[in-house]
């Protein structure tokens, strides 16, 4: 088994994080998986929405077991009313504004979400390496 030390997961926590990130919401039904790319999410669309830049300055790194890199502002949405397409929303995707990689994604617990006028989704993003 190999065993990557602590010291090694803050530098690839720091390499993943050097570059500005777009944070979106996806609006289809899918669960995420390791064989996808940024283009296997229908980006939300209407009701308010924007993604939100997420800069290099603003992640925190802490080593650890497991190390993670903390986003210290919150990621928030506060929709408008209804969102285009289906409406729904079932998790985010973060994509790097550079190379246009998709970087992770994850699905909310409790799907579809449905915006209406000021339904709110709010978090901070963590991202953890073990």
């Amino acid at each position: 088994m190999i065993v990557v030390p602590n010291v090694v997961e803050v530098e690839a926590l720091t390499y993943l994080f050097t570059n500005i990130h777009k944070l979106r919401l996806f609006a289809n039904n899918l669960t995420p998986a390791e064989t996808d790319t940024h283009a296997s999410f229908t980006q939300v669309t209407g009701g308010g929405y924007a993604e939100i830049t997420l800069h290099p300055a603003n992640w925190v790194i802490t080593p650890g077991s497991p190390s993670y890199a903390l986003y210290n502002v919150y990621a928030e949405w506060l929709f408008t009313g209804i969102t285009g397409g289906t409406g729904n929303v079932y998790g985010y995707y973060v994509i790097d504004n550079v190379t246009n990689l998709l970087r992770y994604s994850e699905r909310f617990p409790v799907v579809p979400f449905i915006p209406v006028l000021n339904a709110r989704i709010r978090f901070i993003p963590r991202f953890e390496c073990a």
